[in-house]
Parts: structure tokens; C-alpha cells; sequence
């Protein structure tokens, strides 16, 4: 037995440089484009837990306006944020059970209670009254006097700022402490005439701190202030001021209706919304089973 000697002659078939040459430049724009990628990906990269990741158009999704000074502070406290729940998230999937971690019912609940809020919402939205009579806002106040009570001194008044080139300023010294109807009459014709700023708010409540600003002096105590003056006189070297005083009352006092208005409208509001949903769900109730669309089956 023996073997014969064979002479084996390969063919080299000649390769078509034209043909093979877009597949290598295809090669090469792949390879290249995965490492532009994934330098870009890691570049984009702003924090890592385990297998996840955190990535800067993450932030920029939620926060298109981010920017300024602040923007690096607000992204470190993000960052910390992302982490500390991450770590949680996987304590969480570490530890509880395969039914623990089933929180499908919870979500469908959640999920039900956020649309039927934001229907509650833009019902509200859409049959809202936000006018009230002064009958009404006196009734709730009245009610609830006890609830309300002063967080600054208010006064009624009559003040005048009168420029000292106006004529004849011994007609406001004159009339301005009078009560009579036909001293109140003149005043008023010769301070609508002539005075800078002339304000009678001798039946409407007003802060005390709103007068001051236009006072040429501070007045410290406020308190004793008004206790102690009923006529009250100042002057700078441009203008004469006429303070009349009819009431007052001081901070920590029960409020006025004037100013507890402004706390009984938003009471007086939610109030109403919690009448609009109770209704809403009681109506929509009574039509469900008077249409036959529900019923209740055990009886």
C-alpha cells in the first residue's frame, strides 16, 4: 500500500477590486458610526446604578428651560436624587416577593382616582360661580365671626395732601373737622379743586401701614398713635397733610368685614366646589340607574 504523490495546482481566481471596495468603506462608516455612537452615548452618560443609567436628555425632556447658574446645583441635587431611589428601587425588587411586587390593583386604583380627579377639576372649572352678595359674605362672616381676627392696625379716615401754593389752606383747617353737611360740601368742592391726593374713606376700613406711605413721617407706635389723635396735622416743605380719624381698630382685634372679605371668598369657594362634586357624583348616580346603566344585582 502506498500513496501517490499528487500535484496539486490552486487557481487564485483574481479578486474585483471595483466590486469588493464599498463593502470595506461600509465596514469601516459602521465601525466608525458604533464608535461615534457609543462615545456619544457615554459622553451623554451623567450617572450609572448597577445597569442603569442616567442620561443628560433625560433632564433636558423634562426641563427644556434649564440653564443659568443654578442649572449645576439643580442637576447635582437631580443626580443624588436619581441614585438614592435607584438604589431603593433595586432593595425594593431584591427583597419583596413576586406578589409584593405585583402592584397592578394599585396602580389601576391610582390611575382611576387621577382621571376622575381631573374630571372633577375641569367640571369645576367649567361650573364655578365666583361672585358673591354682600348678603352672603355678611352671613358667613357673621357666622363665623370668631374665626377672623386682625393681622395689622386699620383705620377710617379722611385724608388730604394739599400742595402749599394752593389758595386759601385755612379752609381745609376750617372744614376738615366738621361734621356738618355744609362744611363737608365746601371741603369737597375746594379739595377736588385743589388738592394733590384727597381720599374719605370714613366708612371703608383701611390699613393703617397703605396710610403711612403717605405721610411725610414714620410713626413708630402705631398703637399709641391712634389712640392719642383724632386730628392729625403734618407738613414738608411742599405739601400740608390732614389726617381726620373716625375709627380704628388694632391688630390682633376681631377683623372688620371690610378686610375679613378677603379670607371668606376663598372659604366661601371651596365650599362650593364640595357642594359642585357632591352634587356632580349624586346626579350622575341617580341617571346611571334610572338609565339602566347600572344596578345593583344583590338585594
Amino acid at each position: 500500500m502506498y500513496f501517490k504523490q499528487l500535484n496539486l495546482k490552486l487557481r487564485v481566481k483574481p479578486i474585483n477590486i471595483l466590486k469588493v471596495l464599498p463593502v470595506i468603506v461600509f465596514a469601516g462608516i459602521l465601525f466608525s458610526c458604533n464608535d461615534s455612537f457609543e462615545k456619544e452615548e457615554k459622553e451623554n452618560v451623567l450617572a450609572r446604578y448597577k445597569e442603569a443609567f442616567l442620561y443628560k436628555s433625560e433632564i433636558a425632556a423634562q426641563y427644556p428651560n434649564l440653564n443659568g447658574a443654578d442649572s449645576t446645583e439643580f442637576i447635582r441635587q437631580y443626580i443624588d436624587k436619581w441614585i438614592r431611589e435607584q438604589v431603593l428601587l433595586h432593595l425594593a425588587n431584591t427583597n419583596l416577593s413576586s406578589e409584593e411586587k405585583d402592584i397592578t390593583k394599585e396602580v389601576e386604583e391610582f390611575k382611576n382616582s387621577m382621571l376622575i380627579y381631573k374630571y372633577q377639576q375641569e367640571f369645576i372649572k367649567q361650573n364655578l360661580d365666583t361672585t358673591f352678595s354682600n348678603e352672603e359674605l355678611e352671613e358667613y362672616y357673621n357666622q363665623h365671626f370668631d374665626d377672623y381676627f386682625l393681622s395689622e392696625n386699620v383705620l377710617q379716615a379722611l385724608f388730604i395732601q394739599l400742595p402749599k401754593s394752593a389758595p386759601r389752606p385755612d379752609i381745609v383747617k376750617r372744614f376738615y373737622m366738621s361734621e356738618k353737611p355744609s362744611d363737608i360740601e365746601k371741603l369737597d368742592a375746594y379739595c377736588n379743586k385743589n388738592a394733590f391726593k384727597y381720599d374719605d374713606f370714613r366708612n371703608k376700613w383701611v390699613s393703617f401701614d397703605q396710610v403711612q406711605r403717605y405721610l411725610p413721617e414714620i410713626i413708630a407706635d402705631q398703637e399709641t398713635f391712634l389712640r392719642t389723635n383724632r386730628f392729625i396735622e403734618m407738613a414738608d416743605s411742599n405739601f400740608y397733610y390732614f389726617l381726620k380719624i373716625k375709627d380704628f381698630k388694632i391688630k390682633g382685634e376681631h377683623a372688620p368685614l371690610d378686610f375679613a372679605i378677603e379670607m371668606i371668598k376663598p372659604a366661601l369657594i371651596n365650599k362650593r366646589k364640595n357642594e359642585l362634586i357632591i352634587n356632580l357624583e349624586v346626579s350622575s348616580y341617580k341617571d346611571a340607574i334610572q338609565n339602566n346603566d347600572a344596578e345593583i344585582i344583590i338585594k
